[in-house]
């Protein structure tokens, strides 16, 4: 089977023949544009075996293991990582909300609320541009979204955002920092002004962090890496990050009116 989507204004394109994993790279290709053109920027090749990676017809990775359902998310997006981080583009575990041209880039753990503060933020009219995992790029001292992923999962339920709202290129206005979300109750809003803490807390949600072991002999991954990782941390130091925790209505309330 064929996959082609379009990420970061480029063609992406997934060869599955292991058919028992068809069901799972569909969920995580809906959170991308399809696209029909030929003009192939990077190809994933997926066997029972194992996977080969190309970028601009040249094979830069290939990945001896067989793949299982669980292992999907993983490869998928190291597949996205490795082909986009030759465009200084890199990942994160993070969600991205903005109106009138002020967008906040929304990070946290697995299950500390990032998609109800985003549905909060949404609630209130901020346009949501990417739901869960965001790609983006460090000009001039300042963070971009460069694309965001449309598929939603909330309450069990299935949502695909608008696919224009997640191929804007926006400017990131500040870093919010879930730390919990709860209904009722006191909130803790914190401003971050310490840079060091600034790179530490943002490091964790970054997707080179949990697909390193994959590439950890990968040359061309680890020079790539540390020019990225110099240009983010200029760009995060220069960028406003605040740590949430509490009711997110009253949160979204609070930050609307800073």
């Amino acid at each position: 089977m064929i996959y082609s989507f379009k990420c970061c204004n480029e063609v992406f394109l997934i060869q599955l023949d292991n058919n028992k994993l068809s069901s799972r790279i569909q969920e995580l290709v809906m959170a991308y544009q399809p696209t029909t053109s030929q003009d192939v920027y990077a190809r994933i090749i997926i066997s029972e075996k194992c996977c080969y990676i190309y970028v601009l017809g040249r094979l830069i990775k290939k990945i001896n293991s067989s793949i299982s359902d669980r292992d999907c998310y993983l490869v998928f997006y190291y597949f996205l990582y490795t082909a986009l981080l030759k465009k200084n583009i890199f990942g994160i575990h993070g969600a991205v909300v903005s109106k009138d041209n002020n967008a906040h880039l929304i990070v946290g753990n697995f299950g500390a609320g990032k998609t109800t503060l985003t549905k909060e933020f949404s609630n209130v009219g901020y346009n949501i541009n990417s739901a869960d995992q965001t790609f983006l790029v460090a000009n001039d001292n300042k963070l971009y979204m460069a694309q965001g992923s449309a598929r939603v999962v909330y309450n069990k339920a299935t949502e695909i955002l608008d696919y224009n709202e997640c191929n804007k290129f926006i400017k990131i206005s500040s870093i919010i920092c879930v730390d919990g979300m709860a209904n009722g109750g006191d909130i803790v809003i914190m401003q971050e002004l310490d840079n060091f803490r600034k790179l530490k807390v943002l490091s964790q949600y970054l997707l080179w962090i949990t697909i390193n072991p994959l590439h950890n002999s990968f040359k061309f991954l680890k020079y790539r890496s540390r020019s990225v990782i110099a240009n983010l941390s200029h760009a995060v130091t220069k960028t406003k990050q605040i740590k949430v925790r509490g009711d997110a209505k009253k949160i979204v309330q609070q930050l609307s009116n800073l």
